[in-house]
């Protein structure tokens, strides 16, 4: 993740997870009323097919997970494809997390770019998070694979193994799991 990204239309923490819910609800129902694994591959094909964008696997630059570009076109490298295709959580992650590039960040910054022919760049750590495109596509990450209804059935089920059965039952990584329920005990637990 660069140290330097463009500031976007700001956002809360609820209107993020309520996008990511009517994103659910619109087009996989099914994991607003049952525990399970988002179909990450589907989101991936529902970028070209509903979103008219140009979903692919192509090689990025050293260390580049996924990119997003203005002109519509969103890609993950090979070995995160594959991770998808395995079952990695990161991978799994990193997928929605640029598919959340593509639907709500790539209009903006293309229209700043037509606007004004360059796009600023800010430090991360000078943007607050609401205006953080990073921030914006990792809450939305979270909120699609772990949705706050099926967390909390999910952990009032468990037994002293809440971590194990995040990363089971969403197929995320121990640290999505664990960040998905520090925030569970601040707001519902």
């Amino acid at each position: 993740m660069s140290a330097f990204v463009p500031r976007v239309e700001a956002k809360s923490k609820r209107q993020i997870e309520a996008e990511a819910a009517e994103f659910l609800k619109k087009h996989f129902p099914e994991r607003l009323s049952e525990p399970g694994q988002l179909n990450v591959l589907e989101v991936w094909e529902l970028l070209d097919d509903y979103y008219g964008l140009k979903p692919g696997v192509e090689e990025l630059s050293d260390g580049t997970e996924g990119m997003t570009w203005p002109d519509g076109r969103v890609h993950v490298n090979e070995a995160t494809y594959r991770g998808v295709v395995c079952g990695n959580g990161r991978a799994r992650f990193t997928m929605c997390h640029e598919a959340y590039h593509a639907i709500a960040h790539r209009g903006q910054i293309r229209n700043v770019l037509v606007d004004t022919g360059e796009l600023a760049l800010y430090r991360r750590s000078e943007l607050p998070p609401m205006l953080d495109p990073e921030w914006q596509a990792n809450v939305f990450a979270a909120s699609i694979l772990m949705p706050w209804p099926m967390v909390r059935l999910v952990l009032r089920e468990a037994v002293d193994k809440s971590l194990e059965d995040m990363m089971y039952f969403f197929k995320v990584s121990c640290s999505a799991a664990r960040i998905r329920i520090r925030e569970a005990k601040k707001r519902f637990l």
